[in-house]
């Protein structure tokens, strides 16, 4: 019995060893393809990039631990089970068993008879197809909460639940409401502002207003926080420093009525008295004398302190230090009070360092724009010394380009004390339209005809216009093609050309058969003055190839008056006219001219052109004026001669702020 034990014994412990080495086999080995199962909802191309890295590497357990790792953190599966698996090759195969998060069948909301069930699918997050996240519907139950409060359901209350269905793994959501009443402010009162400021004054202050015919009245608690800051505000601007809120009551009221709770807002002020701006001294300037920052205040000693002047006049000075490459500079304004005469007064200390330098220049976000046509838009070049006014200038620029929907550049550090890296983040909009349509239109045999066009304003990226357009009817066949370079050799120098074939049937001509000088069928004009039509039969219609090639060019110049700029254009045209003179005789001679040969005309406009706004394509401010002379018959090969002038001008001033 005793050997059997023994036996039994060393069998366990060689059993233990050889199992310990056949749990060991895979370490070290090369991973050569990972695989995923049970996935259903994900697809394994979203995997591949985050595990694309770990092809190759030799394997241990901590590797297996990182990929875990990274894939939960997708939030896409509730269990994740790895397998390792023997490749043909010696290397190792490693398979992950996949448990989806439930995908989102549905989602619903119970309660709301206030707000429609659209308005509050916009507010969350979560939609239908979507992997069920609990902890993201946290984020919607505040989402909801906030709309509620934003139309003055201060007593609303939400919760979200879900089931999940086992067979189908889908998870139905449903958001419980409990809207409660909702509160509109039936009188807003102040208390404590009877010496210095009347009611009317602080009312203007608030966007918070009472129910009324052109006001709904809903009390808003975050607006309210808001409109009690800008009274504050507005009291320092009168020079009440040491004003203060105390207290703001709210008493509620149902009103049975309108089932509505009724607010009366109290605001206790304490107004304090008001103090005197007592002027700026200077201190450590030494780039600019005391006297040249002086002229850049809006207060003088004596006035009423106005805190937001002093903020502005304070941005100011920063400003001229900023724009003049001095970002590095320090500013601290410790203010002075004389209690008895009531006078705040300020020293504005500057520690002044050099002149910081741009090392580089780093766009970002642009997958189509290429570099150079951002680059060149920046009045500032690597090495030049830094200033926030051509920033803002190429800001400005990239927005008129209307390539971006956002432009965002940050300076950062360069590689040394004095250098600045300026990055530029930019959000690429749509630049390429595609135009379909139909027109009907009256006097054809087929009133109807197609157009279709593509137009790309950043074309391949490179900042070029090219646009191609084509319009087919019974009585028109057109095609044009245009191309513009806004930037010819680097400089602001535009160059561009435009080509139009059409062919055409022109109906409804009037006929001089007799060539008497008066249309067909009448001798004299009185006549045809008296009638004022010509009868069906005395009318013709003609053919025509119409070619006409256009060349532009112009220059800009980007000053701090605003944007002056000289445009030159000329158009090259030939018109080639069939009709049966047999037949038909035309009352316009330059038709009978035109007849089975191809006649030249030619016009050359030449523009200039002053625009002070902000946005070209969509101004809050300035103004464009313009004036253009075209001539016709520049080379006096053409049967068309005259002289046209259009002067324009446009003025934008923002109305509303909204």
């Amino acid at each position: 019995m005793r050997r059997f034990f023994i036996i039994l014994l060393l069998a366990l412990c060689l059993t233990v060893h050889l199992s310990a080495q056949e749990a060991d086999w895979y370490i070290g080995k090369t991973i050569e393809e990972i695989r995923f199962e049970g996935l259903v909802s994900v697809a394994e191309t979203e995997l591949s990039g985050l595990i694309r890295p770990y092809i190759g590497s030799p394997y241990d357990d901590a590797l297996s631990w990182d990929i875990q790792g990274k894939l939960y953190a997708l939030d896409y599966f509730d269990i994740i089970i790895p397998e390792i698996l023997p490749s043909d090759s010696g290397g190792i195969i490693l398979v992950f068993q996949i448990q989806e998060k439930p995908q989102v069948d549905s989602v619903t909301f119970a309660g709301n008879s206030k707000i429609r069930r659209g308005e509050l699918q916009d507010t969350v997050l979560v939609k239908e197809g979507d992997l069920l996240n609990p902890g993201a519907l946290r984020i919607d139950e505040q989402a909801i909460a906030a709309l509620y409060l934003e139309k003055g359901f201060i007593e609303a209350a939400v919760t979200s639940s879900f089931t999940v269905d086992d067979a189908t793994n889908g998870a139905d959501i449903v958001f419980t409401i409990e809207e409660g009443g909702q509160t509109k402010i039936s009188d807003i009162r102040f208390i404590g502002n009877d010496k210095h400021v009347a009611d009317t004054t602080l009312q203007r202050q608030m966007e918070t207003k009472a129910q009324s015919l052109f006001n709904k009245g809903l009390f808003v608690e975050t607006k309210l926080q808001e409109d009690l800051k800008a009274i504050e505000r507005y009291y320092r601007d009168q020079g009440f420093i040491d004003m203060k809120i105390l207290d703001v009551n709210r008493e509620i009221v149902f009103d049975t009525e309108e089932n509505v709770n009724k607010m009366i807002l109290s605001i206790v002020i304490e107004e304090g008295e008001a103090w005197y701006f007592g002027g700026v001294t200077f201190k450590g300037n030494e780039v600019y004398s005391a006297q040249e920052l002086e002229e850049l205040l809006s207060q003088q000693p004596g006035d009423v302190y106005s805190d937001t002047k002093f903020q502005i006049d304070f941005q100011r000075i920063q400003d001229l230090y900023y724009e003049n490459g001095y970002i590095f500079n320090q500013f601290s304004a410790p203010e002075t009070r004389d209690e008895d005469k009531r006078i705040i007064s300020y020293e504005i200390t500057i520690q002044e360092f050099d002149r910081a330098h741009v090392e580089n220049i780093i766009i970002r976000g642009n997958t189509k724009t290429k570099a150079y046509v951002i680059l060149r838009e920046f009045p500032l070049e690597e090495g030049e010394v830094f200033s926030k006014t051509k920033i803002l200038e190429g800001m400005m620029n990239l927005y008129n380009l209307q390539y971006f929907d956002a432009v965002e550049p940050t300076p950062y550090p360069g590689s040394q004390d004095g250098l600045m890296d300026i990055v530029i983040d930019v959000s690429e909009g749509k630049t390429s339209d595609i135009g379909l349509g139909l027109s009907f239109s009256g006097g054809a045999d087929f009133p109807i005809s197609g157009q279709v066009s593509w137009n790309d304003r950043n074309f391949m990226g490179r900042g070029q216009t090219l646009g191609v357009e084509l319009t087919v009817s019974p009585d028109i066949v057109r095609s044009s093609l245009r191309f513009t370079e806004p930037k010819l050799f680097g400089l602001r120098w535009a160059g561009g050309f435009d080509v139009t074939y059409s062919w055409s049937k022109t109906r409804y001509i009037r006929q001089d058969r007799d060539l008497n000088g008066i249309p067909d069928p009448y001798l004299t004009w009185e006549e045809y003055e008296e009638e004022n039509s010509v009868p069906v039969d005395s009318q013709m219609e003609y053919r025509s190839h119409y070619l006409s090639t256009g060349y532009t060019t112009g220059y800009t110049w980007i000053t701090r008056a605003g944007r002056f700029g000289i445009s030159g254009n000329i158009n090259l045209i030939w018109q080639y006219v069939i009709y049966d003179d047999r037949i038909y005789t035309p009352f316009n001679n330059l038709i009978r001219e035109n007849l089975n040969t191809w006649k030249y005309n030619d016009n050359l406009t030449i523009k200039g052109s002053w625009d002070t706004r902000d946005l070209q394509f969509n101004p809050t401010k300035g103004f464009i004026l313009s004036e253009a002379v075209t001539i016709a018959g520049i080379f006096g090969l053409g049967n068309r001669h005259y002289i046209k002038s259009v002067t324009r001008f446009n003025w934008n001033q923002q109305l509303f702020n909204v």
